[in-house]
């Protein structure tokens, strides 16, 4: 029984690793890209060349990422880990990594238990984050809280879900992005975390139902905004009132799309609600597939 074991166990290490020799690395000036994604591993392949800088694990069947993985791989600076079906990562998966800047875990199925809050804690360079398209029903504050260095966020949007001291902690967050965002509700207190933070740009693909005049009033510095793709959820009409709290402020483009409600199938926008648009000094708004048909003028 236990000579079988050895065997199946010397086959699995044969098959890996004759599935690593099929990753392609590239050379470009100081740029070294080791492409990996969706060879079928299990684990992360051994011999990566040690010089890579950008590594590509992707659509993969990792389903672990075990202590000290990457211990060799002290030069990447960009991580692709997406698709790769992980649902747990040890505490010290990504020792060794101290050059990394960008990390993308979306669409594995991660939650809350799947990340210890010292796991991204060797990562003290840390500034693009994407753990969008995973399976949390509340927010990895505790994680959250060790990266306050982090200027990029990609995360799911939960409703009925506050935003807490982990957001809080994010001080030099310029983008946030919720996706995919279940969130129905938007009052005044419901960004308050954000007050202190630089937020450039917002991305809010929701379910929006519900949405209070001074939503935005936290967002000092935002400079892009998108609520979109709200469909049947949402009326323009109704969602314009949002923009109050953002009135005098300098904004380059606001995307309010595809936001309307298929019964009343028509949406006519009055004067004042149209006027909040011109209450915000802002570049570019975009309001098509809104199934407007009709601006009232203000005479």
């Amino acid at each position: 029984m236990n000579v079988l074991r050895i065997f199946y166990l010397v086959l699995f290490f044969l098959i890996n690793k004759s599935l690593s020799s099929k990753c392609r690395t590239t050379r470009t000036g100081n740029d070294v890209f080791t492409d990996c994604h969706g060879r079928g591993f299990r684990y992360v392949p051994r011999n990566v060349p040690n010089d890579t800088t950008c590594l590509d694990l992707s659509d993969n069947e990792l389903s672990v990422i075990s202590n000290f993985a990457f211990f060799r791989l002290k030069y990447v600076s960009s991580l692709k880990l997406s698709s790769a079906q992980i649902s747990v990562i040890e505490s010290k998966a990504f020792s060794g990594l101290v050059k990394l800047t960008s990390l993308d875990l979306r669409n594995n199925t991660l939650d809350i238990h799947s990340l210890l809050e010292n796991v991204f804690n060797s990562l003290p360079f840390l500034r693009i984050l994407d753990l969008s398209q995973n399976n949390f029903h509340q927010y990895p504050e505790k994680v959250l809280e060790n990266l306050s260095d982090l200027e990029r966020l990609s995360i799911n949007g939960i409703n009925e879900q506050t935003f807490g001291n982990g957001f809080r902690s994010l001080s030099k967050l310029t983008y946030l992005n919720f996706h995919p965002c279940s969130i129905t509700r938007i009052d005044n207190t419901t960004f308050d975390v954000f007050k202190n933070i630089q937020l450039t740009e917002l991305i809010l693909n929701c379910k929006i139902r519900y949405v209070e005049p001074g939503a935005l009033n936290s967002f000092q510095s935002i400079e892009r905004l998108d609520i979109s793709r709200n469909f049947n959820n949402v009326r323009i009409s109704y969602l314009l009132q949002i923009l109050n709290g953002l009135m005098d402020r300098n904004v380059t483009s606001i995307d309010f799309s595809n936001n309307f409600r298929t019964i009343p199938a028509a949406d006519v926008l009055l004067a004042s609600q149209f006027a909040m648009i011109g209450a915000v000094c802002v570049k570019e708004v975009d309001l098509s597939h809104n199934r407007i048909i009709s601006i009232q003028s203000g005479e």
